[in-house]
């Protein structure tokens, strides 16, 4: 009895030997024993145990220990020595792999042991979370943004769901904020067979942009009244100097800074004045414009200079004389822009007979702004 098992175990030791003497390829993974999920990703590996003219790896899956097999992948490129493999639906304990080496000759193959193929109960894998987004209300059209953004989740992604993978969400709709802005804060949840998931990101609608600015203000010039222009100043400011904007997201406001004008000559002046336009999230732009008030016109003559002739035996010819010039020969001026300033150009009497002689005087009538009038 003793010599029987010696020679079987001799047997087994040379069937042994020769196993391993023509298996030129071995599994490294799986072996047996494990137990994967349906839908994982694990890496078959195997590796050469002999150098051979391998053609090519052939990789094969029983659900059955091995009594069918299911082709994994064909013709595999002899350099690889690992492949990726979804794991199938496929519920078992006697999963197995097999790797054939293709050769030019004999080919050879190794086999896993059993292995265990379990239903996926874990629900979905949250890969990406849902981002914020901000959308500029100045798109051309912001719900369809606003819409798109839902339907992509806010940019969640799942995997890893068994059966059929639903995304819902509870998108309130946008606050009532500034002009066509507004909020939501939205939550995503994605469902499967065996459970939800949810991520919560936050859609703004914004306007950071400022009134555009269509026709600028303008410098404007008017006439000096003599009381200020207050009527063409105020109407060159209640028209903004002009200027025109225009705002996609809603109304503007507009406001000055003008405070007084600055002392010209006269009754003139200018002031620079900043038109501010804003909108109604608070966004502004200025534009800039000037308005003078100039005086080009000269004093008028109300009542004209007067010829005066005085007797040659008048005792007080010099004193008539000055008081003539000095009252402009009965010259009367006025100007609206300011005060008057009369000169004249008298040099002395042309002789004549005698103590007698004549002279012409040119009286002038000056404004403040050196417009005159003889």
């Amino acid at each position: 009895m003793k010599a029987f098992f010696f020679r079987l175990a001799i047997v087994g030791l040379m069937i042994s030997q020769t196993y391993h003497a023509v298996a030129h390829v071995a599994l490294d993974y799986p072996q047996g024993g494990e137990t994967f999920i349906v839908g994982t990703t694990i890496t078959i590996e195997w590796h050469i145990v002999a150098q051979h003219n391998t053609l090519n790896w052939d990789l094969f899956f029983s659900p059955d220990g091995g009594v069918t097999w299911d082709t994994i992948a064909l013709d595999i490129p002899a350099s690889l020595l690992s492949y990726e493999w979804e794991i199938p639906d496929i519920l078992t304990s006697q999963g197995r792999v097999r790797i054939i080496q293709d050769n030019e000759d004999q080919n050879y193959l190794d086999n896993s042991s059993n292995f265990t193929i379990a239903p996926n109960t874990s629900p979905p894998n949250l890969d990406a979370p849902a981002s914020d987004t901000t959308i500029q209300c100045s798109v051309e059209d912001h719900e369809i943004a606003v819409q798109a953004w839902l339907n992509n989740h806010g940019g969640a992604e799942a995997t890893n769901y068994c059966g059929e993978l639903i995304w819902t969400h509870d998108f309130p709709g946008m606050s009532n904020d500034c002009a066509a802005t507004g909020s939501a804060e939205v939550t995503f949840t994605a469902m499967d067979d065996c459970g939800l998931i949810t991520s919560t990101a936050t859609v703004t609608i914004a306007d950071t942009t400022p009134p555009h600015i269509e026709v600028q203000s303008m410098d404007i010039v008017v006439e000096a009244d003599g009381q200020g222009n207050v009527a063409d100043l105020q109407v060159w400011l209640d028209s903004f100097g002009g200027a025109q904007v225009a705002d996609v997201c809603g109304n503007v406001i507009w406001m000055d800074n003008y405070s007084i004008l600055n002392d010209g000559c006269g009754s003139t002046g200018s002031t620079t004045v900043n038109f501010i336009a804003t909108d109604e999230c608070g966004n502004s732009i200025t534009t800039t414009a000037t308005f003078t008030i100039e005086d080009h016109l000269p004093p008028n003559i109300n009542i004209p200079a007067q010829n005066v002739t005085v007797d040659c035996i008048a005792p007080n010819q010099q004193f008539e004389l000055q008081q003539w010039l000095d009252n402009n020969a009965g010259a009367q001026a006025s100007d609206m822009g300011g005060q008057v300033i009369w000169v004249h150009n008298y040099s002395g009497l042309n002789d004549g007979c005698g103590s007698t002689g004549s002279t012409t005087v040119v009286f002038t009538a000056t404004d403040e702004c050196g417009n005159s009038m003889t």
